[in-house]
């Protein structure tokens, strides 16, 4: 790991930067956006993004890519049969470069040619013409702030579905309460929206455990020691980066016990806490309503569309993936591991079709 934020220049990051005034003029930004009455005007768009996503995921739960089944055709040219699933990676490839490289850039077009944006992104380049900053300041205080945005909140929401995927085939029985759950409220004709939230407390009590089972960031986000301290007699010098175990934090079988279950109902009780996954104080993560409303809304989809299976031994016995992690970085992902993602009836599938 680079700990050094000038390593990779990566000082304007708001994650990485000391409590300065520039630091407060990013959280103001974000706070405007982020808090919890206003990530209510995302909820429409999250909605959209969450049904697109399964849209998107249809045609592939049907078939399978034919380099899965047989590695080297990755080597082939494209002109050969059996190769088709090229252009579908080309494809992947080209909105990934797009969304790093593209999006800043036309934002800003946008906004100087005064066409009315709702943004972050252009709302901050709006912002920034009272403080008096020149050209090249707004745009490294707009890019960075929405590098934050991004980088903050699309690899940790990938782990938390790529870790709830991995329980769901762990635990079928968890899937199925949460699916029971969903049809009582939509009664099983209908999308789950940001609405039924509410009344989809198994599902929240389901999210909470997914943070605390596989924490996404098992050790947290590092921070300096803006002065000497001591904790339980060890001393800490000024400028120590220190770590806030949220792994250790969720084995700590006081608080949870038999802490390697996979338990929603754990939370019934109102003294378990949720884990801090998304920081405290000061430093807490202002993302945190956007990533719970964004998780709801893609997972309580998932579950009231598909089936998520995992793969079976020649016995029949079930094949039970890992939960070790796939690398030693700040981001858990578990090892790779096989599963099936099928829609739960000809008619599941027309609402994923028809879910717009």
């Amino acid at each position: 790991m680079i700990v050094s934020p000038a390593g990779l220049d990566l000082r304007g990051m708001m994650t990485l930067m000391n409590p300065n005034e520039l630091w407060r003029k990013h959280r103001k930004v974000m706070h405007s956006w982020l808090s919890k009455q206003a990530v209510v005007n995302f909820n429409e768009s999250q909605e959209l993004q969450a049904r697109q996503s399964l849209q998107n995921a249809l045609p592939y739960t049907l078939q399978n890519f034919l380099v899965n089944l047989i590695p080297w055709l990755q080597y082939a040219p494209e002109w050969l049969p059996g190769t088709g699933w090229k252009r579908v990676a080309c494809g992947w490839r080209e909105h990934k470069e797009q969304t790093f490289n593209g999006i800043y850039k036309w934002t800003k077009r946008r906004v100087v040619n005064e066409i009315d944006d709702y943004s972050i992104t252009a709302s901050t380049l709006r912002e920034t013409k009272s403080w008096g900053w020149n050209e090249e300041e707004v745009d490294d205080f707009a890019k960075h702030l929405g590098m934050v945005l991004y980088m903050g909140g699309t690899d940790t929401s990938v782990s938390a579905l790529v870790t709830f995927v991995l329980a769901m085939v762990r635990f079928p029985d968890i899937q199925a309460k949460a699916q029971q759950e969903i049809d009582a409220v939509t009664g099983g004709n209908r999308l789950p929206t940001i609405k039924d939230r509410p009344m989809l407390t198994y599902i929240e009590r389901l999210i909470s455990e997914i943070l605390r089972w596989q924490p996404v960031s098992p050790l947290g986000v590092p921070h300096v020691a803006a002065q000497e301290d001591t904790y339980r007699g060890y001393r800490i010098p000024k400028g120590t980066i220190v770590f806030g175990n949220l792994w250790a934090m969720s084995r700590d079988e006081r608080v949870y016990p038999d802490p390697e279950m996979f338990d929603p109902d754990r939370y019934l009780d109102n003294k378990v806490p949720v884990l801090p996954g998304f920081g405290w104080g000061s430093r807490l993560c202002p993302g945190i309503n956007l990533a719970n409303s964004a998780l709801f809304i893609m997972i309580s989809t998932i579950l009231a569309t598909f089936n998520i299976s995992g793969l079976s031994n020649p016995d029949g016995t079930r094949v039970i993936p890992s939960t070790e992690p796939n690398s030693n970085g700040l981001v858990y992902y578990p090892k790779p591991f096989e599963c099936t993602l099928s829609p739960r009836s000809e008619m599941h599938a027309e609402l994923i079709q028809n879910g717009f």
